[in-house]
C-alpha cells in the first residue's frame, strides 16, 4: 500500500472517530428529554481521554480540520467533568445533620399464582 493511501485511510478512520464522539458527546446534551440518549453522559470521561488521542493523532497528520473538531469535543465534555472533581469555592462549614444518609429497605415477596395476586411487603 502506498504511503498516501495509508495516510488517506487513515486519516478517514480518525475523522470518523471524531465524527462519532462529536455525534455521542451532542446526543449525551439531550439527556434530558429521552432517556436512552442520557447513557452518552455516562461515558464522557471515555470521551475525554479518546479526544485526547484525537488531538495527538490529529497533530501527527497535521489536519486543521481535524484539530478543531477534537478540541471541541474535548472542551465539551472537559466542562461537563471538571465541576465534578473541582472542590468547591465556598469553605463555610457544613452542618453534621446534612451530612447524614438515612437508607430505607423493604423486602418485598411477589406471589405470581392465581391465589395471591398483591406484593406482600414485611
Amino acid at each position: 500500500m502506498s504511503e498516501f493511501k495509508m495516510r488517506r485511510f487513515f486519516t478517514f478512520a480518525v475523522s470518523a472517530v471524531a465524527l462519532f464522539l462529536l455525534l455521542a458527546t451532542f446526543v449525551g446534551l439531550a439527556g434530558s428529554f429521552f432517556w436512552i440518549f442520557d447513557i452518552c453522559n455516562n461515558f464522557r470521561v471515555q470521551f475525554l481521554v479518546a479526544s485526547f488521542v484525537g488531538l495527538g493523532l490529529s497533530l501527527i497528520l497535521r489536519s486543521r480540520i481535524l484539530l478543531g473538531s477534537y478540541a471541541m469535543i474535548l472542551v465539551v465534555n472537559l466542562s461537563f467533568i471538571a465541576p465534578l472533581y473541582v472542590a468547591p469555592s465556598d469553605h463555610s462549614e457544613v452542618d453534621a445533620s446534612s451530612r447524614e444518609v438515612s437508607v430505607v429497605s423493604y423486602n418485598c415477596l411477589l406471589y405470581t399464582s392465581d391465589a395471591a395476586d398483591d406484593l406482600l411487603c414485611v
